[in-house]
């Protein structure tokens, strides 16, 4: 990635330009590591919602902006403030409403943000899973 920044002394028109090449790759690694097991998704966004790195790579094809997506929304509306654990829906593979819980967090001194989202039914699993069990020694 090359981000560039004019120099412009006292406002005037710009005499320069700084110009930083970093390597994404330790960021795509590392949301790949965090959703490999496909139970959740880690995502990174920029200020705008679009997408800049993802825990699926096929993610990173055609549209990158998901801004439209609820969690990610609230994101850049907070503009770098702290987010809460949220739920939300968005529509699934099958044109179905999936109903989601999601979170993000601020990357310190710049406008992205890392958006944690998981299905409600794959987050609640165990206490879903418990309730309709008829274990012996549960007293209900």
């Amino acid at each position: 990635m090359v981000l560039a920044e004019p120099i412009r002394p006292g406002g005037a028109a710009p005499q320069g330009v700084v110009l930083v090449v970093a390597s994404l790759g330790p960021l795509w690694n590392t949301t790949r590591q965090m959703g490999q097991e496909g139970l959740f998704d880690v995502y990174v966004v920029d200020g705008r919602g679009w997408l800049v790195a993802h825990s699926d790579p096929a993610r990173l094809q055609g549209d990158l902006d998901v801004s439209r997506v609820e969690i990610v929304r609230q994101f850049v509306e907070a503009q770098g403030r702290a987010g809460a654990t949220v739920p939300f829906t968005i529509q699934g593979p099958k044109g179905n409403v999936v109903k989601m819980l999601g979170t993000y967090a601020a990357v310190p001194e710049s406008s992205w943000g890392v958006i944690v989202q998981v299905e409600e039914d794959k987050a609640y699993y165990s206490r879903s899973r418990c309730a309709t069990s008829r274990w012996p020694w549960w007293p209900w």
